[in-house]
């Protein structure tokens, strides 16, 4: 599995989460990829972290900028989508 991560200004990061909620569901909803985000809504800049086996899927939900990574970790992480228990199996904290 890679991560990937991209940060975004104010909400453009939606749209992404919305491409990744059909890319998902249409690959059958696999335990290996989750969307996170960092960040209070409030705040300008919002980063995603994108969990795939496929690094490629990164692009196709936004045009380019991705980065690889780590997992999240901090304060302010958030589970958007993704399969049930994958923060846990994961070791990733979330909270605000």
């Amino acid at each position: 599995m890679a991560w990937k991560s991209k940060s975004f200004a104010g909400n453009d990061w939606i749209q992404v989460q919305n491409r990744f909620d059909v890319l998902f569901t249409a690959l059958g909803s696999p335990d290996s990829m989750a969307l996170l985000r960092k960040g209070a809504t409030a705040e300008v800049d919002q980063k995603l972290y994108l969990a795939s086996d496929d690094p490629s899927h990164a692009d196709s939900l936004s045009d380019g900028g991705w980065e690889e990574c780590g997992p999240p970790n901090g304060q302010g992480v958030q589970f958007l989508i993704g399969h049930n228990g994958f923060c846990e199996r994961h070791g990733i904290e979330l909270g605000l």
